[in-house]
């Protein structure tokens, strides 16, 4: 009589659905039973409140009534980007760098930040996109060539450009300007 062969991962792999079953269903019934979502988001409003902090979403949303009143506030674009970064909101983010960079063409933080959206959110296949973020990335380091995380960011779009020397030189430069022994130089190590 011919038998069939027992998979030999089929054991750990029905184990590991029973745990992770458990384990979910564990965490939704005591989610549910003590209400720790509930609790989570009560304590996290009143520490906001008992710290004065205002709530973000309302701060941005205040931020985006000034902008509208006056888009060309320099100051107010930026605060915009930043918040919309910290937000993981790209889309506005872009928008809010792009103007800050209409309004001053030199600012290297505005183009830092379209270098990085357009690395973290564009098609890459597409070279365009990496040749548009070095751009970015290149404009930014006229103003602080020492900096790091711009170099960095122009070595990994050097890369995906396949011009590898010009990227082991932003990358040497980037290490040359970190801490050494820091985890940032052992990384870029």
């Amino acid at each position: 009589p011919s038998q069939r062969p027992v998979m030999p991962w089929t054991g750990p792999v029905v184990l590991g659905l029973v745990v992770v079953g458990s384990a979910s269903g564990i965490y939704s019934y005591m989610d549910g039973k003590f209400g720790f979502a509930a609790q989570r988001a009560r304590q996290s409003q009143s520490a906001s409140s008992l710290q004065g902090m205002p709530n973000p979403v309302e701060m941005v949303a205040r931020l985006e009534t000034r902008l509208r009143q006056n888009p060309n506030d320099l100051q107010g674009q930026i605060m915009a980007g930043r918040s919309y970064m910290a937000l993981q909101r790209l889309e506005d983010a872009e928008k809010a760098w792009s103007k800050v960079v209409e309004l001053d063409q030199r600012n290297h933080e505005a183009h830092y930040h379209l270098g990085l959206i357009l690395l973290q959110s564009g098609n890459h296949a597409a070279p365009k996109i990496y040749e548009e973020a070095l751009s970015h990335f290149d404009a930014a380091l006229i103003n602080v060539p020492r900096d790091p995380a711009g170099l960095w960011y122009q070595g990994v779009a050097l890369v995906h450009l396949k011009r590898y020397r010009e990227a082991d030189d932003s990358w040497t430069t980037t290490y040359q300007n970190l801490s050494p022994g820091s985890e940032d130089a052992e990384f870029v190590k």
